[in-house]
């Protein structure tokens, strides 16, 4: 009888830990959902994706800004141009709204597409940098975004960082990485970069932007690491 009194305690015992694993372990997962949903619906209603300074009162790097956001960032820091480096697709919503936003707010909105990556036509880096040393020159304001604000973001700044603005080299490739570029996750950008170096230059000079002078690209690999 004790016997048999000592196996029903002991399995309600293991039932009743069953049981709490089971809540601990649903309510990990009800935790986890709800956590990706705030991520992914909910606070970028409110913050502006991957939004920073890279000339204060100038020049804005960011992700796509959710359209609920768009208009407030463009008043807030008197965007007067919108450089994105998205390929325009007819199948994503964002961008007609951005482009109606844009016109509504008597904003220029202009496309120098690149790949997902930050690879793609060097026309698109060339025209981009381009253009944001035009409007910059005129004293208007400039955002610059692709879709997370990493990769191609992160490609385009670097250069005109480190090009235009001559900045150091560590500062701005530390500025990548503040703004989530990892070169394991995507190992084709730092190279690309490298490779289109001396045409970048080249076009920059003859459009009468002066740059400073570059080591070649293989001396920059060893000194750097970067490339």
């Amino acid at each position: 009888m004790l016997g048999s009194m000592r196996r029903m305690s002991e399995s309600a015992i293991t039932s009743k830990r069953f049981i709490n694993y089971r809540l601990i372990f649903a309510s990990v997962v009800v935790f986890l959902f709800l956590g990706a949903l705030f991520y992914e619906y909910v606070k970028p209603r409110i913050f502006p994706k991957r939004f920073g300074a890279v000339i204060e009162d100038s020049l804005y790097r960011s992700g796509r800004i959710h359209p609920d956001l768009l208009p407030k960032v463009i008043e807030d820091y008197q965007i007067d141009t919108i450089v994105t480096l998205t390929r325009d697709v007819s199948t994503v919503e964002y961008q007609p709204i951005e482009r109606a936003i844009a016109s509504q707010m008597d904003v220029d909105l202009v496309r120098f597409p690149l790949d997902g990556n930050g690879t793609g036509d060097v026309a698109s880096y060339i025209g981009a940098l381009r253009r944001i040393y035009d409007e910059l020159s005129e004293g208007r304001r400039v955002l610059v975004h692709c879709a997370a604000g990493s990769q191609r973001t992160g490609g385009v700044m670097f250069l005109y960082q480190t090009l235009v603005l001559q900045q150091s080299k560590d500062d701005a490739y530390e500025e990548m990485l503040h703004y989530d570029f990892d070169p394991e996750r995507n190992a084709a950008l730092l190279p690309y970069l490298g490779g289109i170096l001396p045409e970048v230059v080249d076009a920059l000079g003859a459009y009468g932007i002066a740059t400073p002078t570059f080591p070649k690209i293989n001396e920059l690999a060893t000194q750097q690491n970067y490339f």
